[in-house]
């Protein structure tokens, strides 16, 4: 008798919203799976903003705790690769507000390694952005998608997910992918299974 309402969202340079939340049923999982492999074309972003991804997702599930303040939460968090902060193709257009460094123009090398710094500071920082999915309380489930060029470095999503990142406890859980075998026991241990399966699970 649980509810299960999802969501799905990308990250790039900012916070994407991909659907509203829905209920999981028979009736809403064609249309999730659908809305889920439209990720699969996404292939086009520049940078790897872990803060601005995870505060919109807290933002999101901050506002729908207010009509259900009991209700549990959750973020699983998918990354092909470590904190990268860049500017976005459409940046002139539409400027990316970074709070974590607010007047710098990612225009070189040296600016954009100066933000990354700044925003892994801003998120694991007593009263930070980890802080904060801690005592909210967010569940954070990170998946590092291992294998992607330029990638591999999982330290710090390992951190805000499962480890020493801001001064609360954690109470995620951390875990790598290389293939869908490797998607499948991650999505077990998400769900408390922790099956041990001999052999390809296809």
């Amino acid at each position: 008798n649980v509810k299960i309402n999802v969501a799905l969202a990308g990250f790039a340079n900012r916070y994407e919203p991909a659907s509203e939340f829905v209920q999981l049923n028979g009736q809403s999982q064609q249309g999730v799976l659908k809305k889920m492999k439209e990720f699969a074309n996404r292939q086009d972003g520049e940078g790897t903003d872990y803060w601005l991804g995870l505060d919109g997702a807290r933002r999101e599930l901050a506002e729908r705790k207010q009509n259900n303040p009991t209700t549990c939460q959750g973020i699983v968090f998918f990354s092909d690769g470590t904190l990268d902060i860049d500017r976005a193709p459409d940046e002139a257009q539409k400027p990316i507000d970074g709070p974590y460094d607010p007047d710098n123009p990612l225009e070189s090398d040296a600016d954009r390694e100066r933000a990354r710094k700044r925003a892994a500071e801003s998120m694991c920082r007593e009263g930070g952005l980890a802080d904060q999915l801690r005592v909210a309380p967010i569940t954070l489930f990170g998946i590092g998608l291992t294998g992607a060029p330029g990638g591999d470095d999982f330290s710090l999503m390992e951190r805000v997910s499962s480890g020493d990142c801001g001064a609360q406890p954690a109470n995620g859980q951390f875990d790598t992918a290389d293939d869908i075998d490797g998607l499948l026991q991650a999505f077990d241990k998400i769900s408390g299974e922790s099956i041990t399966q001999e052999g390809g699970f296809c």
